[in-house]
């Protein structure tokens, strides 16, 4: 009995480049805080050009695998709120680097 894996479309892996290139910059950056606008350049400069809109919906995506935290500029009740800052966290670093659910990320 065969089991077929699904194949990304042309459109979910040009997503999934994409956000492979956000968490790789971001951990170049260390633990300090880049702006969008920082990450739409650098996207643009590796020939992923994105929209706010799609940078947008990629860092909330990573914020939910809690492989990112995004500050927020505070706003109204009602109005949408911006993304000032992202930074990777410690669970990024691991997907990054491959390690399982469980490895400590530490060798002796």
């Amino acid at each position: 009995m065969e089991t077929s894996v699904p194949v990304p479309s042309p459109e979910q892996r040009t997503h999934e480049i994409e956000r492979g290139y956000i968490l790789r910059y971001l951990a170049v950056a260390g633990f300090k805080p880049v702006t969008p606008k920082t990450l739409l350049y650098h996207l643009r400069d590796v020939r992923y050009p994105c929209t706010a809109a799609t940078l947008a919906f990629h860092l909330k995506y990573m914020q939910e695998k809690s492989w990112v935290d995004l500050e927020y500029k505070e706003v109204e009740v009602g109005e949408t709120p911006e993304i000032l800052s992202v930074k990777i966290t410690a669970a990024g670093v691991d997907l990054l680097d491959r390690r399982r659910a469980g490895q400590p990320g530490v060798s002796f």
